[in-house]
């Protein structure tokens, strides 16, 4: 977890609350949760008294200076060898790729990645687990759309 540094200025918005509110990276969890993948962390809020039962918020984080970078549907997003990785498709073929890329982030029902994928690369959103390297895949057409 390279993007988030103790000390880091944060936005936080208690769950419920309208009001954002500034903050410090207190404390990162050594290792993130092997289910979620997601690493806890835990910020300071000075002089803000909160109410008992309070118990999360959403948190924004500022993007370092110069991290370029693409969002996708955590639908596309899966796990192999340990990696985060999305399967890419190639056109000409219509064969899926395995490809690794670096997880920066989620929003919502965003993955923020940081590496690993090209402007223009087509990603499968659907079905990942299902899909193996080098199998064919189509484009989903709704019913009645033209090709």
């Amino acid at each position: 977890m390279t993007s988030v540094k103790k000390g880091q200025a944060v936005k936080v918005k208690l769950w419920g609350g309208a009001q954002w509110l500034s903050a410090k990276v207190n404390e990162i969890a050594a290792s993130a949760d092997p289910v979620t993948r997601t690493f806890t962390v835990k910020v300071a809020l000075d002089n803000l008294k909160i109410p008992l039962g309070t118990t999360g918020a959403t948190v924004f984080l500022s993007a370092p200076a110069g991290l370029e970078a693409m969002t996708l549907p955590t639908s596309a997003v899966w796990l192999a060898a340990g990696k985060t990785s999305v399967w890419t498709v190639d056109p000409a073929s219509m064969k899926v790729r395995a490809q690794v890329v670096q997880v920066s982030g989620v929003h919502d029902n965003q993955v923020i990645s940081s590496s690993g994928l090209e402007p223009g690369q087509q990603v499968v959103t659907a079905g990942v687990h299902v899909l193996s390297g080098g199998q064919r895949v189509t484009y989903y057409k709704a019913a009645g759309e033209q090709p």
